[in-house]
This record gives structure tokens, C-alpha cells and sequence, in this order.
């Protein structure tokens, strides 16, 4: 059986192990382990022997690749001066194989490689004579074994110097300076000339190389179009040749163009390998010049992606005629340069790069500026650029070309061609175009055609050309003037307006078009016109809606083939009376100014520029833009402003002292108002003349008076009464008492003052300046003199002091200081709310009587204007308005009379009513004269000399005798406190209590006292209480007749009549109360006393 363990380590790490037999002395036996992998490289290997005997051997081995894992795949023997050469290797396998188990030589001797670097799985290395900076993949041999220019042997081999790869080049390798030789199939033989290709780039290292066949390399070879040349507006297809360099049919592709901004794309169908197909794309040329073309084919799995580009510049012409020649100067004045005016006759920008000219010479002259040239732009050609010297060039676009073609004198051609050499615009001129030297030609009609020789002339303009301009003998192809407009004068605000407008035609060709009136900015109609024929005339008429005073801009644009624009200004008045002459100051003191107060009676807001004022001969026109308002006053003066409301007149007319006349115009020559005064009115230096009725006759003198002082200017005049003056004279409640569960009604009476009748307004009312009761009542029309009532339904939200505010909102109301009026409300508190709960009325001698409340109500009472009365007395007590008499919740306050002391925190009520001694009537009454507390006592009920007389239950009424009782209060009284007899139900049995039962009073402070509790079925008596021995004999008296409330408590410490001590043992409680109604009742019970 086995007796030894043998186990297999590489670098240290356990392989594997097998149970063994040691073989007898002097035999051998072989053991295998089998199928061991091992990765490139060097490894230390180990095996021990353990169990019987103790033994290990160690070796170390090389794996190196086999023939064909690693092959030679570019190499650089001829590289630039400086350079080094190198030798691409690739790896065939799908694990790294490390540069230490390969060599390298050139046929003679192998150089093992050095270093920890490896080739990476199907990846390359490159083996250089030195380092290569610019190579991520590249490895410096130790010794480099030089190779020849023109022909060398290259070996590859592995570190135990077996030959893995090698090839011989000669001359007819055509090795050439710093190319590169590829090797083509990676699986074809090393040694074949045929597998090996040129690379002039300098290589391609630690790559694919470029000669070696992808699976798939799709490019675009060439394209064709059809047509020889290409104009703009053009669309041309375009054969695209698209090959696959690759040795795999390719995916599904896509041909995308670019050109002018636009984009598309066509599909490509699957490419065989090695071969090609034809696509056809369709593009548009919509801007000439030169474009650039982009072409790309997007796929999937291509090999080389930087052929899929294909840039290109495509030169697009222009077709003919978008640029006409429109003067030329072949005959100038001595040394002014020649030149030819063209004008864009496109809709669109025109690139002249690479344009020329050309006479009836072959000889192309270059514009040597690229510009582009905007619709109906003019262009100079000129020879020199001391053209400007002979014209104003500004801001006209001047190109002078590289050459210049001398135009003829007498006959000659100019043509223009684009960048594509296609002719655009040319003419051949002679000397029947035109009969003045030294002018230039010009064109007449760019609608007509250029070669015909009617339709050019000389120039007429003095200067002998119109460069840049349009030309002296031009006819217009369109054109549409205004001829005439017509507004009618005297306008005023209420009127429509018509307004006429006649349109001449001074083009060669009729047209019609759009008609469009607009006033102060603001279009207001349109239509279409007929179509005019050239020289004839046509009337639009356009009626308008009235437009406010003042003065307006109106703008008519024409806009058809031709446009034309007409902005006039006109002037829209007002009617008579409209401004009326309010007051005026013709005899001013000394150093004061004339001036004329105006009113505005109408519905609109009017410019003060409108207006002019005058007196018998002179105008002065108003030049502020000041507005009058309606219903507001402007006052007219002479040099200066005082008030704030007048505008400075120039040009004062001056008015006379005594007599003259006023008159107030608009710009439309419409007199608004005026007078005539005279000595008869008796006109005041220093002070004004006011109108008194704004409705009467401006000329009647009796409408006028002299203001008692200076005057009134911006402001309603002394003498004339209001136009709408309401007011509320009175505000009513309809009912003596408000409660807060009915609703009130209050009586507005209102009241118009003015001589006018009043718009319809509304009525508001807010209650403690609080919520405003919105959507309030409408208020009609008054008319003058009239007085109205309005009922205004009020809710309260909660009792007590209230203020109500009333105003109105009427528009046309002048006078807003009587549109408001207030009014006091109280309402009542529900019951309870104040109650009386404590009667002083026998006081110590020189003391003063009291009543005391409690406040029963859930929120603070304010007690200002309440009264308190007896019986006797007529006289109701108030309590001053003017201090704070507010009482909280579940408080109590004491109301006394005057004297002293002076209860603290007391209401002192001077002539407080003075109380009865065995008896009174005693009431609480609000505000509103309503009882809210009351009762009728007598001395019977209780109460004594500085004994008050206090209530029992809040619950049960003021006059129940049984409420009541005299304090039991040590001071005699409870003022300002819950009263001593203070109780919230009425016990339903009389019950008795010892606690603690038994007491021990020994003075230890532990139960030293017994306290002895009772509830009576009343609200009050007399007790009497007495302890007695077993025996029967009385100890002690703790009470004798003492009143006492309903519930109540006395106490006994264990003292006697006797003075010793009280021994221990039972005693026996006698209990007595007497109800003073006729009921006695009576209860023992035991006492223990433990301990004394």
C-alpha cells in the first residue's frame, strides 16, 4: 500500500498531490501528474515527498509560445534620421504572453527580450531600437540587432532560441524611408512579398494596420451630378459611389446629406465584401455662392470610420437676371474712372464672391471683394476708387475689380458672371443708346429688356451720372402717390367724421392694393382699393366714428405693389357751452394778474391746448397739454400761478376794467362761450365777477356777482349754489331695546341741498369700525330740495356699546363732509348678565352704603351710562360717561356713594341712592332705561349694623327672601368677593361629620383637631352645638344660635369648660340648627378623643 505523499508546488502554490509507493532500495519508479496548465513564462516548480522518507526537489521551467501564437506584423527598417527602428508583433492568443520568453535577431544571432511587459491577448507590441515616446504599446530591446536599409533578415524566436517567425526583404520590397511595412492577412504566410504592403504614413503601430482588410469598411468613393453646372434654384441628383473595402457583407446603412442648413438621409442596402453600389440623392439649391456638402454613412460594425466623411464645396450660380446693369459710363468726363452700376433685382441676398466682369473680350476681371448684396441694393464696379472723388459714395457699395476691362467708347459688351461663370445680366451698347459724351448711359425700365436700345438714354443729372441713385430718366414699374386728402372742419366729439383721400398712379403697370387709416397710432379701418391705371386717379372715402377733443394724427398707408404713406394732424373740437366762463378777474389790484376761470359741463375729458381766449381783437392759443376734466374748473392767467389749477396763457389778450368782452374758442373756430361786460355791472377793483347759475345765460348780468373778497378760482363759486349736495341729516333706530337675536332696522334720512337731481348711489354702514356691510343699500335718484328715508336692516353680532358709521357714495355728489353720519347703539344683555349680589345698606355710623354685582355674562361688561335706584328717590343715577367702568367675566364690582372709607377698587356713584334701613325696592337697570337686576329686601332678610346683606345662590331670583342672609364674614362683609354664604346648590339632607373620628389632642400636631362638617337643606340658619360626657353632664359650647350658611364647618381642639384637661374616652355631639322658618333639627353623635 502507499507509504509516502507526493505533492507538486509551482511558485509556491499547492498543484497537486498522490499517494505513492517508495520503491525498494536501488529501484526507480516514475510518477506523472497530468494535466497541468501553465500560462507563458518562467515557473518554479517544486515536489516533496513526505510519510516513509522526507525529501524535495526544485527546478524551474520556461513556457514559451508556440510557432505561429506570435508573428511579425510591421516593421520600419529605414526610419528618419534620429528615429528608431521598430517591429510590430501581434498575438494570436487568447491569454498575454510575456516579452521575456521571445528574442529577436536578424538572422545571425537571437536576443532574448527583457522586462515584465507582455502582449496583451490579440494585441500588439512594439519591439523598438530605443524608446518610443509617442507609442502607448511599445517595449525597448536590450540589445537591437540592426537592420539593413534595403535588405535583412527579421527572425522571431523564443527564449530558448526556437525560430517562431521570420522573413527576408530585399530590394524588391521597395523599402522606402520612414514607410512602414504591413502585413496584410494576418493568417497568410510571413515570407510572401504579396502579403506585405507599403505604408508611406510612417506606420501604423499598436493598431490594426491600415493595408490589412477589415470585415467591414464602408466609404464613399465619388460622386457625380448630372448637371454641368448648377444655379441657384436648381435641383440636381446625385450619384453617390459607396464601397465595402471589407471582406464581410455589411449591416444596413444610411446615406446622410447635408447642404444650405438642410438635411436628409437615404437608406443603403448590405454591401457584399469587396464590393460597391450606386445611390442617387436629390438635393435642392436654394442659396447660391459656394456650399458646402457634407455626406456621411452612419452603420454598425464599420472598421474605419473616417472614410464614412465626404466634404466637398459645390459652386452654385445665379440664374440670369437676378442682377441687372442699370448705367454704365464707358464715356467719362477726362480722368473720372469708368464704371457700371448693377442693382439686385432678387428677393433674396446675392454671395458675389468670385463674380467678375467682362467686356466683348474673353478676359474675366475678378471681383477681388466678397460682399453680399441685399434685394434692390445697388453695386458700383468701378475702375478706381477715385470714383468717390466725383460722387457721393456714402453708405453705397463699391467693388473695384482686380483688373479693369476698358470699356469702348462706341461700342461695346459688359457682362457679368457669377462665381460659376455662368452669365447673370450683359448688354452690348452702341453709340445710337445715348447722344451726351461725357453722361453716362442709363436705364429707363428694369422691367424692360436691357439689350433693347430704346430703353437706355443719357444721363440728364448735372453731375453726368446717378451712381447709387435711381436714374434721371427712370420710369417707375409701380408706383401709387396720394394726391390729395380732405377733412372736414368744425369737428366736434359727437359728430361722425368723413374723411377723403384721392390716390394717383405714376407707375407704368396698374396694380391695386390695401388702404389702411390709422389715428394716434392706433389702426381704426381698412380696404382694398381698385386697380388704378397708370396717370389715373381714385377717391376712397373712409367715415368714422366721433373721437374725442383734441388734436389727432392720422396716418394712411398705401400698400400694394408700390406703398406710399400721408401723416396729416386735424383738430377735433367741442360743442357751445361745453366750457362755460365761470369767474373772472379783469380788475385786478395792483401787481395781480388778469385771469378767467373755466368750467368743463361736459362728458369729456378736453386738452387745454384746444382752447384759445379773446377779447375784441387779439387770439391767444393755450400751449400746455393740461386736461380738463368734466365737472372740474381751470383757471386762465396772465403771468403767474397761485392756486396749482391754472395754466399760464402767453400772449395775454388784457381785458378791460370797466368793459369788454371774453370769448372761449376751440382750434375748429367753434365759440364755447363768451360775454359782453360794461360799466352797468359794476365791476370792483380786486375783486372777482362769478357766474352764479352754471345753467343760465353767460351774457345776463343778473347771472353775476362780485365775490364778497377776492375770489374763488378753482373752486365752486361763492354764489352759486351746489349742483348735487346730498346729506344725511338723521339716523333712527325703529325700536327702544336692540337685541342681539332681532334684527334692527335703522331710518336714514337724506337730504339733497343742490339745485340738481343726483345720480343713484349707495348706502354703507360699518359697526365698530369692523366689518363694512358690503352690497350695501341702493340709493336712488333725489331730486334738488328733496329729502328721502331709507331703512338699512342691522344685525348685531354682540351685546353692549356699539357704533354704527353710516356714509354715502354718490358720484356726482360735490360736497362729502355731510355724507357721513354716527350713531350710539346699545344692546341689551340677555339674562343673566348683571347681577345684584351684596346690600350694605346699614353701615357703620360715617360710612358709606354699597351695592355690590357680579358680572354673569361670558365676556366684559362696560357699565358707563347704567343706573342703580331705590324706591324713594325719583332721581335716576348715572355713572359718568367719561370714566372706565368695565367689569370681566366672573368678576365682581362694588358701586358706593360718596365718603369715606373708600372701598378699594370701588365705583364711587355721587348722590348714590340713599337705601332704607329695614328695607328697600333696589334696581340695576342698562342703558335703555331696561331692568336687568331687582329686588325689594327688608331687614328681616338680614343684614345689621356693618353687617351686609349677602345672597346666597346666583341661580335663584333677586327678591326669593330665602336668598338671602347676613354675612358670616369675619369683616362683616364680602365687597369686591364671593360672598361668604356663596353656595351653588342647595343640599338635598342634613348630614353630620367628625373628621378625625376619634382625635387626639396632645399638641403633638398629629389629629390635635376635630373638625365638624354639616350641609343644611336651606339656604341659611342658626346652629348651636354642645359636647357632653357619658354620663350626660355638657363639657363644652362650641356654638349657640351662630348663623351659618348652608354648608359649613366648625372645629374642636379638645378643650372644655372646666379648664383641666379633657380625659380620654366617648363623648356625646348634640347638633341643633334651626332653619328660622319654623324648623328645628336635631342629631348626636360620638366623639372619641383617644389620647390627651
Amino acid at each position: 500500500s502507499p507509504n509516502a505523499l507526493l505533492t507538486l508546488a509551482i511558485n509556491d502554490e499547492h498543484v497537486s498531490s498522490q499517494a505513492v509507493n517508495i520503491p525498494a532500495f536501488q529501484d526507480t519508479a516514475q510518477f506523472v501528474f497530468e494535466n497541468i496548465r501553465l500560462t507563458m513564462g518562467m515557473h518554479d516548480l517544486r515536489m516533496s515527498l513526505s510519510g516513509a522518507v522526507n525529501t524535495s526537489i526544485s527546478d524551474s521551467v520556461r513556457i514559451t509560445p508556440r510557432p505561429g501564437d506570435v508573428r511579425i506584423n510591421e516593421f520600419l527598417p529605414s526610419p528618419n534620421s534620429g528615429d528608431p527602428e521598430w517591429v510590430e508583433l501581434f498575438n494570436f492568443l487568447g491569454e498575454s504572453i510575456p516579452v521575456n520568453v521571445l528574442s529577436l535577431g536578424d538572422g545571425g544571432q537571437l536576443n532574448v527580450l527583457s522586462g515584465e511587459d507582455s502582449i496583451p491577448a490579440n494585441g500588439y507590441l512594439v519591439i523598438s531600437e530605443f524608446d518610443l515616446e509617442f507609442f502607448e504599446c511599445d517595449v525597448t530591446a536590450d540589445t537591437w540587432p540592426g537592420f539593413t536599409n534595403s535588405a535583412d533578415e527579421i527572425v522571431l524566436g523564443d527564449s530558448h532560441g526556437n525560430r517562431l517567425d521570420s522573413l527576408h526583404y530585399n530590394a524588391g520590397w521597395h523599402i522606402t524611408q520612414n514607410a512602414s511595412m504591413e502585413r496584410i492577412w494576418p493568417d497568410s504566410s510571413t515570407t510572401e512579398l504579396n502579403n506585405w504592403a507599403l505604408n508611406v504614413t510612417g506606420g501604423s503601430p499598436c493598431e490594426m494596420n491600415v493595408a490589412t482588410p477589415r470585415p467591414i469598411d464602408l466609404m464613399i468613393s465619388s460622386l457625380q451630378f448630372t448637371r454641368e453646372f448648377l444655379l441657384r434654384g436648381d435641383e440636381d441628383s446625385v450619384e453617390v459611389l459607396i464601397q465595402n473595402g471589407g471582406y464581410q457583407t455589411s449591416s444596413p446603412a444610411a446615406l446622410v446629406w447635408r447642404l444650405d442648413g438642410l438635411s436628409g438621409s437615404i437608406p443603403i442596402p448590405p454591401i457584399n465584401g469587396f464590393d460597391s453600389v450606386s445611390a442617387h440623392i436629390l438635393l435642392e439649391f436654394h442659396t447660391g455662392g459656394f456650399q458646402p456638402l457634407q455626406l456621411e454613412i452612419t452603420t454598425t460594425g464599420d472598421g474605419i470610420l473616417w472614410n464614412n466623411l465626404y466634404n466637398d464645396t459645390i459652386p452654385i450660380g445665379y440664374p440670369t437676371g437676378c442682377i441687372a446693369i442699370n448705367e454704365i459710363a464707358p464715356t467719362p468726363v477726362e480722368s473720372q474712372p469708368e464704371y457700371v452700376e448693377l442693382v439686385s433685382q432678387d428677393t433674396a441676398m446675392i454671395d458675389l464672391a468670385g463674380w467678375s466682369i467682362r467686356d466683348a473680350g474673353q478676359q474675366r476681371h475678378l471681383f477681388n471683394d466678397s460682399l453680399v448684396l441685399h434685394p434692390a441694393e445697388y453695386l458700383i464696379l468701378t475702375a478706381s476708387n477715385a470714383l468717390d472723388s466725383y460722387f457721393n459714395l456714402q453708405n453705397i457699395a463699391v467693388i473695384v475689380p482686380e483688373s479693369w476691362p476698358t470699356l469702348n467708347n462706341s461700342t461695346d459688351s459688359v457682362v457679368v458672371l457669377d462665381a460659376v461663370g455662368h452669365t447673370v445680366a450683359q448688354i452690348g451698347y452702341n453709340t445710337t443708346w445715348g447722344t451726351n459724351l461725357n453722361a453716362s448711359l442709363e436705364r429707363r425700365a428694369l422691367w424692360l429688356p436691357g439689350q433693347n436700345g430704346e430703353n437706355w438714354g443719357s444721363c440728364l443729372s448735372p453731375e453726368g451720372g446717378t451712381p447709387g441713385l435711381p436714374n434721371s430718366i427712370a420710369r417707375l414699374g409701380y408706383a401709387v402717390v396720394f394726391d390729395s386728402i380732405s377733412i372736414p372742419t368744425g369737428l366736434n366729439y359727437v359728430t361722425p367724421i368723413s374723411i377723403s383721400v384721392d390716390l394717383t398712379s405714376q407707375g407704368h403697370f396698374a396694380e391695386s392694393g390695401e388702404l389702411r387709416l390709422s389715428i394716434d397710432g392706433r389702426l381704426i379701418l381698412s380696404k382694398t382699393t381698385p386697380e388704378i391705371q397708370f396717370d389715373d386717379m381714385t377717391s376712397q372715402t373712409f367715415t368714422l366714428d366721433p373721437i374725442t377733443p383734441g388734436e389727432h394724427q392720422l396716418n394712411l398707408i398705401y400698400d400694394g405693389t408700390s406703398t406710399a404713406t400721408l401723416d396729416t394732424n386735424f383738430w377735433v373740437g367741442v360743442r357751445s357751452q361745453d366750457i362755460i366762463i365761470n369767474e373772472m378777474m379783469v380788475w385786478p389790484d395792483v401787481g395781480e394778474p388778469e385771469w378767467v376761470e373755466l368750467l368743463n359741463r361736459s362728458t369729456q375729458s378736453i386738452p387745454l391746448n384746444l382752447l384759445g381766449i379773446s377779447d375784441v381783437s387779439h387770439i391767444a392759443w393755450c400751449d400746455t397739454i393740461t386736461i380738463i376734466n368734466p365737472g372740474d374748473y381751470l383757471t386762465l392767467v396772465q403771468d403767474f400761478s397761485q392756486n396749482g389749477c391754472e395754466a399760464i396763457v402767453r400772449s395775454w389778450p388784457g381785458f378791460g376794467n370797466q368793459s369788454d368782452a371774453i370769448r372761449i374758442l376751440d382750434r375748429t373756430g367753434t365759440v364755447i362761450d363768451s360775454l359782453a361786460y360794461h360799466a352797468e355791472w359794476n365791476l370792483t377793483q380786486g375783486r372777482s365777477f362769478e357766474r352764479i347759475w352754471p345753467d343760465s345765460s353767460t351774457h345776463s348780468a343778473s347771472n353775476w356777482t362780485a365775490h364778497p373778497d377776492y375770489g374763488s378760482p378753482c373752486e365752486l363759486n361763492r354764489a352759486t349754489p351746489p349742483a348735487i349736495d346730498l346729506a344725511i341729516l338723521s339716523l333712527e333706530l325703529d325700536t327702544a331695546t336692540c337685541r342681539t337675536d332681532t334684527e334692527s332696522n335703522m331710518l336714514l334720512k337724506i337730504t339733497n341741498l343742490g339745485y340738481a337731481s343726483s345720480s343713484t348711489g349707495e348706502i354703507f354702514v360699518s359697526i365698530d369700525s369692523g366689518m363694512t356691510y358690503t352690497g350695501g343699500v341702493t340709493l336712488p335718484a333725489i331730486p334738488a330740495g328733496d329729502t328721502t328715508e331709507i331703512g338699512y336692516a342691522l344685525t348685531w353680532d354682540s351685546p353692549g356699546n356699539h357704533l354704527v358709521h353710516c356714509w354715502l357714495e354718490v358720484s356726482d355728489d360735490l360736497y362729502l363732509s355731510n355724507d357721513s353720519l354716527e350713531l350710539n347703539a346699545f344692546v341689551a344683555y340677555p339674562d343673566p348678565s348683571l347681577l345684584i349680589t351684596e346690600i350694605m345698606y346699614l353701615p357703620f355710623p360715617g360710612n358709606p352704603e354699597w351695592v355690590e354685582i357680579y358680572n354673569a355674562w361670558s365676556d366684559t361688561i362696560d357699565i358707563a351710562n347704567w343706573y342703580v335706584a331705590d324706591a324713594t328717590d325719583e332721581a335716576w343715577f348715572d355713572i359718568e360717561a367719561d370714566s372706565i367702568y368695565q367689569i370681566a367675566p366672573g368678576d365682581y364690582a362694588v358701586i358706593q356713594g360718596e365718603g369715606n372709607p373708600t372701598i378699594e377698587g370701588a365705583f364711587v356713584l355721587p348722590n348714590f341712592p340713599n337705601l332704607n334701613n329695614t328695607g328697600d325696592f333696589l334696581s340695576l337697570l342698562d342703558p335703555l332705561n331696561n331692568v336687568v337686576d331687582s329686588l325689594t329686601f327688608s331687614s328681616a332678610w338680614g343684614g345689621q349694623t356693618g353687617i351686609s346683606l349677602e345672597r346666597i345662590r346666583l341661580t335663584d331670583a333677586a327678591g326669593n327672601p330665602r336668598n338671602w342672609s347676613s354675612s358670616i364674614a369675619p369683616a362683616g362683609a364680602t365687597p369686591g368677593a364671593q360672598n361668604s354664604l356663596y353656595l351653588v346648590e342647595i343640599p338635598t339632607q342634613l348630614t353630620l361629620a367628625l373628621t378625625p373620628n376619634p382625635f387626639s389632642p396632645d399638641g403633638d400636631g398629629y389629629q390635635d383637631i376635630q373638625q365638624i362638617s354639616f350641609s343644611l337643606p336651606f339656604e341659611s340658619g342658626t346652629v348651636s352645638v354642645e359636647i357632653f360626657d357619658v354620663l350626660g353632664r355638657k363639657m363644652v359650647t362650641l356654638a349657640s344660635n351662630q348663623p351659618t350658611p348652608a354648608i359649613g364647618t366648625l372645629a374642636w381642639n379638645g378643650d372644655w369648660d372646666f379648664g383641666d384637661d379633657i380625659r380620654m374616652g366617648i363623648y356625646i355631639l348634640k347638633f341643633r340648627v334651626d332653619d328660622q322658618q319654623g324648623h328645628v333639627y336635631e342629631r348626636l353623635v360620638k366623639s372619641y378623643v383617644a389620647r390627651r
